[in-house]
């Protein structure tokens, strides 16, 4: 099997310059796209000066197997190329990576990111070999424009990562225009089970702008050891005739340490001008995954199936999600539910905020949701929800703002803040357990409800926090108004600051909460 290597390793492997005695190959076309000054070379010079660099991708592409580890391919900036490339090399390795960058060539005024204009139906940059899976790994891509021409959901993949390469850093891309921006894919069998483990391990994407395109901006399909950060996701799934089943983000089939974080996102799976899939969905099998200090708004318009993070079955098969870390996001405006979780055992929800200004049936958090199978499925086990702060400003009469029911035990549901503003109507609930006694819960405590509406009850099961009190849930909570210091909106950045005499403060779970040190109740800066 191939050698196993810390994350933080290939980080910094990735990150490492390559040494003196690499090559650097430099290539400018004027394609479409290209800047008016644009002066293209030539595939007979030797590509190694600005003076005399190569024009093709063709040019490019019968080189890639012979680069050697450090070896670099800078495309000039406000240039534009046409093709597509085909990447596997023997020689590089994770510590020494072969690099694709941009150069700032002296005719260059305005410094844009070298264009690769790709047919439709075809991949931009594709990392693989063909047939059984070999091992290859140590790339850098940084700086450059990847654009497809989609005519349909199958109009390729911006990058596509396929039969065991590894230690891969995307950064600093725009991708559009494909049917998937960047596609981490699976792998087939391995050739030689000595070398290849037939697994993607160790991709980055980072610092990255993916958009407009037609089923999925971020796919990973089971590769394992994947950040995915400080990205923008806009306006990606709008093709295809189930735009449910698209989005901005996909973790599916069997993943290692997927974490997203950091990220913006908007526009996800957008028809008929709303949302209709969720911003970021997982399913499958899922060993690590952490979703965390993303922001989601879809203010432009969401329909009730855009939920804004959802990890929950989708698959027929057995699914286990277990051990999920959903934490720091902000959530705004998205429909039917803010944060919904499924066959999730040992799951987290911790120090999230969702805004929900649209008078609607909405659900902040839940669990269960949808496409469980008892018996198949991971049973939900000992969810913990905590520190969250959820606002709902025209709740309907049977919005929710965070349901755990159903099933299993040993569940903590703390030190949350739950708001429904004068805009609600009577009927709205804080909180929702769907049949759970309180001997369900490690804690089900220290909680705040307040309705500025009309009159919303504590939970579906009792309208007011005594009588919660009196069957065992929120003993200590609260039914006092939070005092915001003022009411979130898009101007202010959605804010939920509270005032300094909030009754919120040090009110929150001794030991349970996100920062026992100072219990706070809502979500806590750390």
């Amino acid at each position: 099997m191939k050698p196993a290597k810390t994350l933080a390793l290939a980080l910094l492997g990735l990150s490492l310059g390559a040494p003196c005695h690499a090559s650097v190959y430099y290539v400018s076309d004027c394609q479409s796209g290209a800047e008016a000054s644009c002066k293209p070379g030539s595939d007979a010079n030797d590509g190694l000066s600005k003076a005399h660099p190569w024009q093709t991708l063709s040019k490019v592409a019968s080189a890639i197997a012979l680069l050697q580890p450090g070896d670099q391919i800078l495309f000039a900036r406000g240039s534009a190329q046409s093709g597509s490339l085909s990447i596997y090399n023997k020689n590089s390795v994770a510590a020494n990576p072969i690099v694709l960058d941009a150069y700032a060539p002296d005719w260059s005024t305005t410094g844009a990111l070298p264009i690769l204009n790709v047919a439709a139906g075809v991949s931009g940059l594709n990392f693989q070999d063909s047939g059984l899976a070999n091992h290859d790994e140590g790339y850098v891509v940084r700086n450059m424009n990847i654009r497809g021409g989609l005519s349909s959901s199958s109009g390729g993949t911006g990058v596509f990562l396929f039969n065991d390469v590894d230690h891969v850093l995307l950064e600093n891309l725009e991708i559009s225009g494909f049917a998937i921006g960047v596609n981490c894919a699976a792998s087939h069998a391995a050739e030689n089970p000595q070398t290849s483990d037939a697994k993607n391990d160790y991709i980055t994407l980072r610092g990255s702008f993916i958009h407009d395109n037609g089923v999925q901006g971020y796919y990973n399909g089971g590769c394992g050891h994947v950040l995915v950060a400080n990205n923008i996701f806009d306006n990606n799934g709008f093709a295809g005739p189930l735009l449910s089943h698209n989005h901005n983000i996909y973790i599916g089939d069997s993943g290692q340490d997927v974490t997203v974080s950091s990220n913006v996102l908007t526009r996800s799976a957008v028809g008929n001008g709303v949302c209709q899939g969720d911003p970021i969905v997982s399913h499958g099998q899922q060993v690590g995954l952490v979703i965390e200090n993303n922001l989601i708004d879809e203010s432009t318009g969401a329909g009730d199936g855009c939920y804004g993070i959802q990890v929950n079955p989708g698959y027929p098969a057995a699914e286990n999600l277990g051990g999920s870390v959903i934490r720091g996001n902000t959530i705004v405006n998205v429909g039917g539910n803010g944060i919904a979780v499924g066959a999730c055992p040992d799951c987290v929800i911790e120090n999230n905020k969702i805004v929900q200004m649209l008078p609607r049936n909405f659900y902040g958090i839940t669990m269960p949701t949808e496409n469980i199978q008892t018996g198949t499925d991971a049973a939900d086990q000992h969810l913990t929800v905590r520190n969250n702060t959820i606002y709902i400003a025209g709740g309907t009469a049977s919005s929710v703002g965070i349901q755990v029911g159903t099933y299993g035990s040993q569940h903590v549901v703390v030190s949350n803040l739950v708001y429904f503003g004068n805009g609600s109507v009577a009927g709205t609930a804080c909180f929702s357990t769907l049949g759970l006694a309180a001997e369900r819960f490690t804690a089900f405590d220290y909680n705040l409800c307040f309705d500025a509406g009309s009159g919303g009850r504590y939970s579906r099961d009792y309208a007011t926090l005594v009588q919660a009190g009196q069957a065992g849930f929120d003993r200590h909570g609260i039914a006092r108004d939070p005092l915001f210091v003022r009411l979130p909106r898009a101007e202010n950045h959605w804010s939920t600051a509270l005032d300094p005499k909030s009754p919120t403060i040090g009110a929150g779970h001794p030991t349970l909460s996100i920062v026992p040190a100072t219990p706070n109740i809502g979500q806590t800066k750390l």
